[in-house]
C-alpha cells in the first residue's frame, strides 16, 4: 500500500499539476474533516416499495466484478472511484452489490461486515469503527450519471438492505455521508436512519487519526445548518 502511494506521488509529479500536490502536502500539514454516521436496525422483512424494483441488484463475485468494472471504464473513463475499489477487491475487503437497469450495470456498493474487521482497521487505519456480529457498514456508493436522479441508489440500498438481513443475519446498518451531501442525508433519514456519531478525520504533520464522537439531535441540527 505504501508503493501505491508513491506511485500516485510519482504520477503527480509527472504530470505537472505541481498545484495539486501542494494542495496535497498542505492538507497532509494540517487539515480536520468531519462525516456523520448513520444508523439502522431492521428486524425483520420491510415491504419493498414501488419504486425499489426500479433495479435488480446482485452480491457480484470477484471475477465478474472486476469485469463489469473494465467494461464501465471503457464507456465512462477511467477514475479514481474504481481504481480505489480494485484495490478492495485485490485485498478482498468486503463484498460489492451491483445493480442493473436492463441489464446494464448503473450503480455500485461495498458492504463491510465483522469479518472485514481486520482487513479494515489494517486497510482504513481506523477510519471504520469495528463491527459486531450482526452489523453491517454500506460504504463507497456510486451512481452511473445517466442513472442519477431517478431514485436508483436508494431504491439498490433497500435492495441491499434486505438480502443482507435476510442471507447474513445483519440486523444493523450503518452508514457515513458528508454532511455537505444534503441529498445523500435526506435519501438515508428518509429510509429511516438516524444521525448518531461524528467520525473526525484529523492530518498533522502527515500523520492522520481518527476520532469518533456520539452524535446528539441538537448537534446534528447544528451541523446541518452550517
Amino acid at each position: 500500500m505504501k508503493r501505491e502511494k508513491i506511485l500516485f506521488l510519482l504520477r503527480l509529479l509527472k504530470s505537472g499539476d505541481i498545484r495539486s500536490l501542494l494542495g496535497l502536502i498542505t492538507f497532509r500539514l494540517y487539515s480536520e474533516e468531519i462525516c456523520l454516521g448513520f444508523s439502522k436496525t431492521i428486524n425483520t422483512a420491510e415491504n419493498l416499495t414501488p419504486k425499489s424494483a426500479i433495479c435488480r441488484t446482485e452480491n457480484m463475485h470477484q471475477e465478474r466484478l472486476l469485469s463489469i468494472i473494465d467494461m464501465v471504464e471503457k464507456q465512462y473513463g477511467q477514475n479514481e472511484y474504481f481504481e480505489r475499489r480494485k484495490r478492495l477487491v485485490k485485498y478482498k475487503i468486503g463484498n460489492c452489490y451491483v445493480s442493473f437497469m436492463d441489464s446494464v450495470p448503473c450503480h455500485f456498493q461495498w458492504v463491510f461486515n465483522s469479518k472485514d474487521n481486520d482487513k479494515l482497521a489494517f486497510y482504513f487505519k481506523g477510519e471504520y469503527p469495528r463491527l459486531n456480529e450482526n452489523e453491517a457498514i454500506l460504504e463507497h456508493a456510486l451512481t452511473l450519471t445517466p442513472y442519477r436522479g431517478i431514485g436508483i441508489h436508494k431504491a439498490a440500498r433497500q435492495q441491499i438492505m434486505e438480502m443482507e438481513r435476510k442471507n447474513n443475519g445483519i440486523k444493523r446498518f450503518i452508514s457515513f455521508i458528508n454532511p455537505s451531501n444534503t441529498p445523500s442525508i435526506k435519501t438515508a433519514i428518509g429510509q429511516g436512519f438516524i444521525p448518531y456519531l461524528i467520525r473526525r478525520e484529523i492530518w498533522f504533520l502527515f500523520g492522520r487519526r481518527f476520532v469518533f464522537e456520539r452524535l446528539s439531535e441538537d448537534r446534528f441540527r447544528f451541523l446541518m445548518k452550517c
